[in-house]
């Protein structure tokens, strides 16, 4: 019979690089972890590791075992977290994926809420593109994100909550060339460096419009001159240098209090954007979704949720 414990040695072994370090990283002898992995052996018909002067090394099939422990045993925390989930909502885990550019504008406030009602939860967050979330999402590394909607992403395993939220604001530094227009094109910010993460459809959608209307032809999703998800980086960029960027009010408060940047409005920006609370809709997280939901809704006034079918 195959055991969690048995795939966890294979991963200690592989991530220390010595029988002798992986055994006192789980606290089992080192005779203990020979065995587990002698078993796992038998039972897969050759050998996993070859032993060397500078450690351990995979075979191609321990490759193999490797690769499938890991998943193994992801699957098996995810099912340890729902479970918690379902038995116990105040008291289990949740693991969120956020865009980089919604972390602390709509997320931090939420959670923020959330921690204060419920201490017992906890929680872990991974900021990253839309694209890598999903696919955390659907592999059950976590169990759900805040994002822009993506036109590109139809999977069935995905089921969305959406929502507006206040657009966010271009900023430049103090004596930027744009800051002397009032309102300017689209057209005369693609003359100027532009730093940020993924392009989110909605901008496509609105700078495409824009530049249609102007018979400008600039491609919209030409992609930026710099891409991060570091928004400290990018803020420092901006003050030094004539790039221009869109963040959250929320993200630039100090910067736009104190001088160090400027809101360079241009013309027809739109008011609002839609963002999107994504779940997995082969499971039901709908009681912890929905406090989540209210948080991001409480936690800025601005922010509403759009009539649509939830998970």
């Amino acid at each position: 019979m195959l055991h969690l414990r048995q795939l966890q040695c294979v991963i200690a072994i592989d991530e220390s690089g010595s029988f002798q370090r992986a055994a006192d990283q789980l606290g089992i002898t080192p005779s203990g972890l020979t065995q587990s992995v002698q078993r796992l052996e038998q039972r897969y018909g050759g050998s996993l590791f070859v032993r060397n002067r500078s450690g351990v090394t995979l075979t191609p099939m321990g490759e193999i075992v490797l690769e499938g422990a890991r998943a193994i045993l992801q699957r098996s925390d995810s099912i340890e977290r729902e479970l918690q989930l379902v038995n116990s909502p105040d008291q289990g885990e949740l693991s969120i994926g956020v865009d980089p550019t919604l972390s602390n504008a709509v997320l931090g406030p939420a959670l923020s809420q959330v921690i204060t009602e419920h201490p017992g939860l906890r929680f872990t967050v991974t900021s990253d593109n839309r694209r890598a979330l999903a696919d955390l999402l659907a592999d059950r590394a976590i169990d759900l994100m805040v994002c822009y909607p993506q036109r590109a992403d139809t999977r069935d395993v995905l089921q969305s909550i959406p929502f507006t939220i206040p657009a966010p604001v271009v900023i430049g530094r103090a004596g930027h060339p744009l800051a002397q227009q009032k309102n300017p094109t689209i057209d005369a910010f693609f003359t100027y460096p532009r730093l940020g993460a993924q392009l989110p459809d909605w901008y496509t959608d609105w700078a495409s419009a824009e530049l249609s209307r102007l018979q400008q032809d600039i491609d919209p999703s030409a992609g930026y001159h710099l891409h991060s998800n570091d928004i400290g980086l990018m803020k420092t960029i901006v003050q030094h240098s004539d790039a221009l960027m869109g963040i959250h009010r929320r993200d630039a408060e100090l910067e736009l209090e104190t001088g160090k940047v400027v809101e360079i409005r241009p013309k027809n920006w739109p008011q609002r954007v839609a963002l999107e609370v994504v779940v997995s809709a082969e499971r039901s997280l709908a009681s912890m979704v929905e406090k989540l939901v209210l948080a991001i809704t409480d936690a800025d006034p601005f922010t509403t949720a759009a009539a649509a079918d939830g998970p």
